[in-house]
């Protein structure tokens, strides 16, 4: 099965199959977005500072450079697919409101981010930028008044918002694109074909 166009210009022999049209199965229910982990991050780093470390130390450290590595191999696909593929891909910003100065029951379970509100989460997306080497937009603190201006769908309730950015692309149209490629160098493509043997 080709996965990249890297294969086909391998001169890999292959052909893709789909029962359904292009990015008509699966992708069809997807969420569009290049994550780059930070969830996977939060809940890696909140593991690692917390009682586990004292009591199994070297399990916390493998879980965590482990996870680690996941997310900042993330961030390059991420940016691969950004700098590669503009017409395909853009920039999203997400805003995290926040409507409590002190957040409980704390979120993840993490004592310390029931503080978040005063400039933990902030800290926490600029790190977050980092891993990208600063390629992307910057995160950044989003007044009461603006936030309810950009977002007007947020209640009035809310004390600020911190803003990060996500990848978005057309899958659909990246599944066209990598179906064509490959195509152009000699793999056999297929759709609405169902693969009974192999």
């Amino acid at each position: 099965t080709i996965t990249t166009a890297t294969d086909t210009k391998a001169h890999q022999k292959a052909m893709p199959p789909s029962l359904p049209d292009f990015g008509a199965g699966t992708s069809a229910r997807s969420t569009k977005l290049l994550w780059a982990g930070s969830r996977y991050l939060v809940q890696a780093l909140t593991r690692l500072i917390s009682p586990r470390i004292l009591f199994t130390p070297t399990k916390t450290v493998t879980e965590f450079v482990a996870d680690f590595k996941m997310v900042l191999n993330c961030h390059r696909e991420r940016t691969f697919l950004l700098n590669q593929q503009p017409h395909l891909t853009n920039w999203l910003p997400i805003a995290v409101p926040l409507d409590r100065w002190v957040l409980w029951p704390a979120p993840f379970g993490y004592y310390p981010a029931a503080l978040g509100s005063f400039g933990l989460f902030w800290a926490f997306f600029k790190f977050y930028d980092s891993l990208s080497g600063w390629n992307v937009p910057p995160s950044h603190i989003m007044s009461k008044a603006r936030t309810l201006r950009k977002f007007p769908q947020l209640v009035d309730r809310i004390k600020y918002c911190v803003v990060f950015y996500e990848g978005q692309h057309n899958d659909a149209r990246t599944n066209v694109a990598l179906a064509l490629t490959a195509a152009a160098h000699g793999a056999n493509v297929a759709n609405h074909t169902e693969m009974t043997q192999l």
